[in-house]
């Protein structure tokens, strides 16, 4: 009961915040899920290994479960946000059924 009211709040809570975005998910069957996230074109991301480096990379908040597939498991699955195409790089759980998905342009494969 507690988590089905978190999930509430949750996709209550997206749609509302300054940020957030209508996104079309597309999972790696071409099933097609509208879901709101929050969206970041500019990302920081740090890594600190030798001499440490920054960068920046699109990234999207949202809640998993508002997802057909799971984009850590899922290689083919598609986000589009304002007409602009992007593959997941990486997906960082909360630990609540939210994660921090960073993004990379997506490129389609010459077949």
């Amino acid at each position: 009961m507690f988590s089905e009211l978190l999930s509430g709040a949750d996709s209550a809570t997206l749609e509302h915040l300054t940020g957030s975005e209508v996104v079309e998910y597309f999972d790696g069957d071409g099933a097609k899920t509208i879901i709101q996230a929050l969206f970041e074109a500019k990302h920081q991301t740090v890594s600190l290994g030798e001499g440490g480096v920054s960068g920046y990379t699109p990234s999207l908040f949202l809640r998993l479960g508002d997802l057909s597939s799971d984009p850590r498991e899922d290689t083919d699955a598609l986000f589009i946000v304002d007409g602009v195409s992007y593959s997941a790089r990486d997906v960082q759980r909360d630990g609540r059924g939210c994660a921090l998905v960073l993004l990379e342009l997506y490129e389609q494969e010459d077949e």
